[in-house]
């Protein structure tokens, strides 16, 4: 429910170089702002008002649920980040990795996303409603099906880390920013936060299914451009990315005035993670501060 949708290695045209000032104290606010709704969320969500099990609504495998434990899912990401900071540290002693991953990883790592993505695409079709005026799926009930594909999405959402160790085994440190980190470190505890409260399908497939289409438009064009071909409709692709982050908006604020049965207070948390993302994506694009990867004074002289 609360995924944007955003892969922020896109074709997006952006500012050459990047920008490395510190930036603490809007880093500091922007975790605490995430912190504080995922707090809300976790406080106020269903199973502690009711006194309900945890996990999947529907399937009681002892392995899926597992997978979407606080363990996991709060304690991945920061695996993650630990990562990020020690590996981007770690290549300043080694040469770029960017032959081998552009001529042999990417290519198959691009064809694994198309596939799994069509996939979710295709099984999370039928939650939205567009010819029945009902595109977000508002008001529909839990189902089975629906959830398996949305657990789907979430497990996706380790796989789409692949992105930022490429950026930083070809030693494109500026384009590991703190949105990058960010996102990728907080989407995947969103995804596995609804999933084990049971309320990972109705109205909150609709980020997983938008967040599905995008991803298989813009690994489709990563794996075309990896050969040397132009794509003509490249620019279409950013204005994709653009109005399915703005339907991501709009979707959070119809829950609010009209959903009657996904809980309204996890509803805030997708309120503040998209504000959360509009002002990274639109302020903050290019903002890699040094102690996300360390200091890149080579690499950002040659691309300015």
């Amino acid at each position: 429910m609360a995924d944007a949708g955003i892969n922020l290695d896109s074709p997006r045209k952006v500012r050459r170089g990047a920008d490395r000032s510190d930036g603490f104290f809007t880093a500091f606010n922007i975790v605490s702002l995430y912190c504080v709704a995922f707090y809300y969320a976790w406080t106020n969500a269903p199973s502690k008002k009711i006194n309900s099990s945890l996990g999947l609504a529907f399937d009681k495998d002892p392995v899926k649920n597992f997978m979407i434990s606080p363990e996991v899912y709060i304690g991945l990401p920061l695996l993650y980040l630990v990562a990020v900071w020690s590996i981007s540290r770690m290549m300043k002693n080694h040469s770029s990795k960017s032959d081998f991953l552009r001529t042999w990883v990417q290519p198959i790592y691009n064809i694994v996303q198309i596939v799994v993505c069509a996939y979710m695409a295709w099984g999370l079709w039928s939650q939205v409603d567009i010819v029945g005026g009902n595109p977000f799926g508002l008001n529909t009930k839990r189902d089975a099906g629906i959830e398996y594909f949305v657990y789907i999405h979430y497990l996706t959402k380790y796989l789409d880390w692949c992105d930022t160790f490429f950026m930083i085994l070809k030693k494109n440190m500026h384009q590991v920013s703190f949105l990058q980190v960010f996102h990728h470190a907080t989407i995947g505890m969103v995804w596995g936060f609804l999933l084990n409260e049971g309320w990972g399908s109705g109205t909150a497939a609709y980020g997983a299914f938008i967040n599905s289409v995008t991803h298989v438009i813009m690994y489709s064009h990563y794996f075309w451009t990896s050969f040397g071909f132009n794509n003509p409709f490249k620019r279409y692709i950013t204005s994709f990315q653009l109005a399915q982050f703005a339907s991501c908006i709009l979707h959070a604020g119809m829950v609010f005035l009209y959903e009657q049965i996904y809980p309204s207070d996890l509803g805030y948390l997708q309120i503040a993670y998209h504000c959360i993302m509009l002002y990274l994506f639109g302020f903050q694009l290019n903002w890699a501060p040094v102690w996300c990867t360390g200091s890149a004074e080579e690499e950002d002289r040659k691309i300015k």
